[in-house]
């Protein structure tokens, strides 16, 4: 009976008992008697979505809180000359969820967005992302910036983990600094050149490969192309929803040719990785690929005789608050 208006008096012979206020309904009380009763906070979910910092509001009538952050990607590093190498490619940003009850939290929390870690110039490493963070309650660790020269460091940039971020071949807590495995659970992976996957931390940066791939949280950049032998092809950057490393964007084409951006993430899962450019054995490197938006890592440029080509940005971080 819950919707009868405020002026009924009875509803198929059941009687109402009290007097109506404004907005309260008719709500069967057994099955010959009913009264006039307020209805439940509810209704559809409060959502409020940050594509940068700002403050998340508390709702009304809420009573549970779910946070779902992604860190800001690692940018890829510029291509050197061809003594030297390629650029490596950025690592994912993490993703990080929890649930909370909105009875635990403030009226207000702070949120911040992990900035987009910077593309590198050519010869320069390629900038760590931020971390995503709502209050202390929540932490996605930015990936980090893609080491240059790869023909002498073996090196792309760390994933971020859940609580940390990470840095220039090194993977956020607790992925060893030395580990090759792929990551279990909210940790990022090492980048190197195994192309190594995470879970829910941010996949590992490409090294003279493509970029390892993250389940859910942001895929890592590729490896530039090295023309030492002839004008190469870069490498791909890291799929989103997958451990296999590459799908993510397209590698860049053999000589001055520049990798493709990566596909940005959703609820889902996390940004793909940027492609590597190309490698040019006469000529300048092609530039990296924009990493995806929700920490995908920006992909490595290729390496040139007389320049390399820029790296990639990394795609930024974000976070979505569901209230119910």
């Amino acid at each position: 009976m819950t919707g009868v208006p405020a002026s009924s008096h009875g509803v198929g012979g059941v009687a109402v008992s009290g007097t109506p206020t404004a907005g309260q309904v008719v709500t069967a009380t057994s099955a010959t008697a009913a009264d006039w009763e307020t209805p439940a906070a509810g209704g559809a979910p409060d959502i409020q979505t940050f594509a940068a910092t700002g403050t998340w509001t508390k709702p009304a009538g809420k009573t549970v809180v779910q946070v779902i952050a992604y860190g800001g990607g690692g940018g890829g590093a510029g291509g050197d000359v061809l003594a030297n190498g390629p650029g490596g490619g950025g690592g994912g940003g993490a993703r990080a969820e929890k649930t909370m009850l909105a009875s635990d939290l403030a009226a207000t929390v702070a949120v911040t967005i992990g900035a987009a870690g910077a593309a590198g110039a050519a010869g320069a490493n390629g900038g760590n992302g931020g971390s995503t963070t709502f209050g202390a309650h929540v932490i996605a660790g930015g990936g980090g910036g893609g080491p240059d020269d790869v023909l002498i460091n073996f090196s792309g940039g760390g994933g971020g983990s859940v609580g940390q971020g990470g840095a220039l071949g090194v993977a956020g807590y607790p992925q060893s600094a030395g580990s090759t495995a792929d990551a279990e659970g909210g940790a990022g992976t090492k980048g190197d050149s195994t192309g190594v996957a995470a879970e829910y931390g941010g996949g590992g940066g490409g090294a003279a490969t493509a970029g390892g791939s993250s389940v859910y949280g942001g895929s890592a950049g590729g490896s530039g192309g090295d023309g030492t032998a002839g004008d190469a092809v870069g490498k791909a950057g890291g799929a989103f929803g997958t451990y296999p490393a590459g799908g993510g964007g397209a590698a860049g084409a053999a000589g001055t040719n520049p990798g493709g951006a990566g596909a940005a993430g959703n609820s889902l899962h996390g940004g793909q990785g940027g492609g590597g450019g190309g490698g040019k054995q006469v000529g300048t490197g092609g530039a990296g690929g924009a990493g995806g938006a929700r920490g995908g890592g920006g992909g490595g440029g290729g390496d040139g005789s007389v320049a390399g080509g820029a790296g990639g940005v990394g795609g930024i971080g974000w976070m979505t608050v569901i209230s119910w």
